[in-house]
């Protein structure tokens, strides 16, 4: 009995070790934030009431490309700037579930931008039809946050 406790205790600890030491550290939480709006932007409910349904194209890149279109652009999120100047904007987005884009993040395409500082990477991957983040607090160093998700237009 005495034995088996003190394998049971090891495989404990062992799983542990190896489940908590391989994750990465947390994000900042504008960083997460930032993601939770590329999600809601991607959701299917989102996406049926977008114009990128009308480029009649289930593809993750050709979605990255719109959304950095004008007319994708004409259709994200509040940002947490404009909030500040029109408080009914926040009761707007609380009230449907829209996350705001936070302050002092920006989002771009396919690769950092060495111009902006903290910034999430917006990616796509067509042949596992996912959609992918990396979320940058210098653009110069290693992500700090790496997400990926399936597309389902």
């Amino acid at each position: 009995m005495k034995t088996r406790s003190m394998t049971m205790l090891f495989i404990l600890v062992l799983w542990l070790a190896i489940g908590c030491g391989g994750r990465e550290a947390p994000a900042p939480p504008e960083l997460e934030q930032a993601v939770r709006v590329v999600r809601y932007m991607t959701s299917p409910m989102r996406l049926s009431r977008s114009g990128f349904q009308a480029q009649s194209s289930d593809k993750p890149s050709d979605f990255v490309s719109y959304m950095f279109s004008d007319m994708g652009v004409a259709e994200w999120p509040y940002s947490e700037e404009m909030v500040e100047e029109d408080p009914s904007l926040g009761e707007e987005a609380r009230a449907i579930g829209m996350p705001l884009i936070p302050q002092g993040v920006s989002l771009v395409p396919r690769r950092p931008d060495p111009s902006q500082k903290t910034q999430l990477v917006v990616k796509s991957d067509d042949a596992r039809k996912m959609i992918m983040v990396e979320g940058y607090a210098d653009p110069s160093t290693k992500p700090v946050l790496t997400r990926e998700w399936a597309f389902l237009p």
